[in-house]
């Protein structure tokens, strides 16, 4: 089947149109380029939409993963891990802000004294880099979307977490994200 289409292109192909009449007046040499560039066109586009779409879906999965980590097995460093690589394949305020509840509850945790066999100032430290991580992934939520609340309502509620620990500006800083 597939020969006999090829040898009737084959046909078609070495047939002039001053000799056969059948072929359509309207196929010339630029109709033949227009027609060429937009099929590429479309091809091209058709592959980005996929690698898109492919993409997007993938960092679904990973999202997906998190939250069931978060809510269902408690673990934070795969919570942390899934959630960085959605963001990382996808970029979404719905991840960073994810990140954000990871780095809240892991400050809370230092803070409430669960954090294992650390020295107080291994608790501190890590404690300092969860709330900077924390601040960091919602300032990138706010990036990715401005003129969604939530993402504002996040970077307040990183500062608010961190109020009653006397966090130098974490009070002015909460409200001036919540303004």
């Amino acid at each position: 089947f597939y020969l006999s289409f090829v040898i009737f292109g084959m046909f078609i192909g070495r047939v002039s149109p001053a000799k056969y009449s059948f072929l359509p007046k309207f196929i010339n040499k630029r109709n033949m380029t227009l027609g060429v560039v937009g099929a590429v066109f479309v091809v091209v586009a058709g592959l980005v939409l996929t690698t898109f779409y492919i993409r997007s879906f993938v960092a679904t999965l990973y999202f997906r993963s998190a939250v069931v980590a978060f809510n269902i097995d408690n673990d934070l460093p795969k919570t942390e891990s899934q959630l960085t690589s959605a963001a990382g394949i996808f970029s979404s305020d719905q991840y960073y802000r994810g990140l954000v509840d990871v780095y809240i509850r892991r400050m809370s945790d230092l803070a409430n004294g669960n954090a294992g066999d650390l020295s107080q100032d291994q608790t501190l430290t890590a404690f300092q880099s969860a709330l900077s991580l924390a601040e960091n992934a919602a300032r990138n939520s706010i990036a990715i979307d401005t003129s969604n609340y939530i993402n504002w309502i996040t970077l307040g509620r990183v500062y608010e977490s961190v109020v009653p620990f006397g966090v130098a500006n974490a009070y002015d800083s909460a409200k001036a994200a919540y303004n």
